[in-house]
C-alpha cells in the first residue's frame, strides 16, 4: 500500500468501530467494521471490504468487483439492486461501474460517504444524479458536492 493510502486509512479509522488492512487470495483489503447505515435496513451498522485499487489515489476505489457488503443485507426486507452474492462467502459485491472522482480532493472518507449516499437513496432512481449503466445495472456517481461537503464536515468533526 502507498503512503497516500495508509494516511487516508488513519484518517478513515477515526469515524469508525474499527479499521483493519489484511490480505487474502484476491489482494490487499480494508476492512471497515462498524459503518453504519441509513434507516430502513436490516442492520443498523455493518462490516464493509474494500480491495482498494494499486494506483490509488489515481484509480477511485470501489470499482468493479472491489466493494462488498454482507450477503445478507436488506433494504425495507427485499434484497438491494446491483448487490450480487459471492459464492461460498458471507459477502456480496456492491456494483459501481465508474464514479466521479478528482484524485487529488478525494479520499477514503468521500468515497465511503458516497457509499452511504447511495444506500441512503436507494429508493430515489427518479433522481438523475443516480443512473443505470450498462448491462449489469449498475449504479454510477451520486451528487458529489452533497458527498464532498459531508466529507468535508467528517473531516472537520475528527479534527475538533
Amino acid at each position: 500500500m502507498n503512503k497516500k493510502l495508509i494516511k487516508d486509512i488513519k484518517e478513515l479509522s477515526r469515524g469508525y468501530d474499527s479499521v483493519i488492512i489484511d490480505k487474502d487470495e484476491d489482494g490487499e483489503f480494508i476492512l471497515i467494521k462498524g459503518f453504519k447505515l441509513p434507516p430502513g435496513y436490516n442492520r443498523n451498522k455493518i462490516d464493509v471490504l474494500l480491495y482498494p485499487p494499486k494506483d490509488y489515489p489515481l484509480s477511485p476505489p470501489g470499482l468493479e468487483h472491489s466493494l462488498f457488503v454482507p450477503k445478507d443485507l436488506r433494504y425495507k426486507g427485499a434484497k438491494i439492486e446491483d448487490f450480487h452474492p459471492k459464492s461460498a462467502s458471507n459477502w456480496a459485491w456492491l456494483c459501481f461501474q465508474r464514479i466521479r472522482w478528482n484524485p487529488n480532493k478525494d479520499n477514503l472518507i468521500t468515497f465511503f460517504e458516497m457509499v452511504r449516499a447511495n444506500l441512503t437513496f436507494i429508493e430515489a432512481a427518479s433522481i438523475p444524479q443516480i443512473k443505470k449503466i450498462g448491462s449489469h445495472g449498475c449504479l454510477s456517481t451520486i451528487v458529489m458536492a452533497l458527498i464532498g461537503f459531508m466529507g468535508l464536515l467528517i473531516l472537520v468533526a475528527l479534527v475538533a
